[in-house]
């Protein structure tokens, strides 16, 4: 009988653990979603995008647009960055042009609970606007 009760006993602790176990899957942490927007009055061909835990940054990066891809006038692109990365460097701009612009910002993964998305606007003239997550410029 004790023998009995103390199987009942382990099963139940099991059931609880993996319950436990399963339901703190819920807990991963999401991407951050990044929305590129072009404001500018020309068409964007060249988007850099690092993500980093530090405010360091290197002199080039990859080109996030696939080849031949544009950002045309007034369209917008998805990105996601990955959980809890402190810092994100952005560029935008043309390939070898003078009309680039750039910028370091960081932002809050959550905002009251809630995971933001961040909207990174390009105004051209050396112009970035930050909105969503509590996102700011770096110095």
């Amino acid at each position: 009988m004790k023998k009995r009760i103390f199987r009942v006993f382990c099963i139940l602790v099991s059931c609880v653990f993996l319950v436990s176990l399963a339901s703190s899957c819920n807990s991963v942490p999401e991407s951050k979603v990044l929305i590129l927007v072009n404001g500018s009055t020309n068409q964007v061909n060249y988007i850099s995008l690092v993500q980093s835990l530090s405010e360091s940054k290197d002199s080039e990066y990859e080109n996030v647009l696939a080849d031949g891809n544009i950002l045309e006038i007034g369209e917008s692109k998805t990105f996601y960055l990955a959980p809890y990365a402190s810092m994100v460097y952005l560029y935008f701009g043309e390939k070898d042009s003078v009309d680039n612009c750039e910028i370091l910002f960081s932002y809050d993964y959550h905002v009251d609970g809630k995971n933001e998305a961040i909207t990174a606007t390009y105004n051209g003239n050396e112009s970035i606007t930050l909105s969503g997550s509590n996102s700011q410029e770096s110095k």
